[in-house]
């Protein structure tokens, strides 16, 4: 099956939609700007692969090993990728929109400037992860856990659920919240530098040692949040209910205090 996959694909062929392509091995092929949408690849080997600008919209990537592959500007968008692989995968500028991305390995996964609005995705095997730039509006990441620092510099979680995620250490600086569910996340020793938290749902979440310098929480609910030993130097905490915060040895100095 390879050998006709790249046969076709070297005479010009790049319509390869909606076939069942299971557990085909194709590592270390050129597939740039191929149509795979609606394909089955559950179970392929897809280690080292160049599918930057494909087409993958609805594919069934279920336990695929994408490892060290390039996805640049490919769209996959409601596509399947339960259990994948995608150690040191880069998907930058690609197109995940409502994609399901469960049980992932995430060890140095670039998604930087990224499309995953309204993503599925849930890991505890980040490591060394970037979203830099990328929109993950009204993305659900609950429960996800890092492993090692995760980059969300300058990302869009507009409406995100992160609750219960595991992010101590998680760069957020710039970050866009508003009016994200972060309930219960961990977040101790983030950045969270000039990051917009307008109208976020923090309730019980542990904030301790994380940089908030500058940051925006007008409206957001603080209710039961560890922000003890936390930099809130010049941050906006106007129309917030800190009566059961914990703020014990945190810098509040040039706050905007309710």
């Amino acid at each position: 099956m390879k050998n006709e996959i790249m046969i076709r694909y070297h005479d010009g062929w790049r319509d390869f939609s909606n076939l069942d392509l299971s557990g085909i091995d194709l590592e270390g092929c050129q597939l740039i700007k191929a149509n795979f949408s609606g394909a089955t690849l559950r179970q392929a080997n897809l280690v080292n692969v160049n599918l930057s600008d494909a087409n993958l919209t609805e594919a069934n990537l279920d336990q695929v090993n994408l490892s060290c592959s390039n996805l640049a500007n490919a769209i996959l968008s409601k596509a399947h990728l339960g259990g994948v692989d995608l150690t040191s995968c880069i998907l930058q500028g690609t197109n995940l929109d409502q994609a399901f991305i469960m049980d992932a390995v995430l060890y140095g996964t670039i998604f930087d400037n990224s499309s995953l609005r309204q993503v599925y995705l849930y890991s505890d095997y980040l490591c060394n992860t970037s979203f830099c730039g990328a929109n993950l509006e009204q993305a659900n990441l609950c429960g996800i856990i890092s492993e090692g620092l995760v980059k969300m510099i300058n990302t869009r979680l507009v409406k995100a659920n992160l609750c219960e995620a595991q992010l101590s250490k998680a760069d957020l600086t710039q970050a866009s919240l508003q009016g994200a569910e972060l309930r219960d996340v961990n977040l101790t020793y983030a950045v969270l530098r000039n990051a917009d938290l307008r109208l976020a749902d923090i309730e019980g979440a542990n904030l301790s040692h994380a940089n908030l310098s500058y940051a925006d929480l007008t409206g957001a609910n603080l209710m039961a949040l560890d922000l003890s030993y936390a930099n809130l130097q010049g941050a906006n905490l106007s129309s917030t209910d800190l009566e059961s915060a914990d703020l014990k040895g945190a810098n509040l100095q040039n706050a905007l205090l309710p």
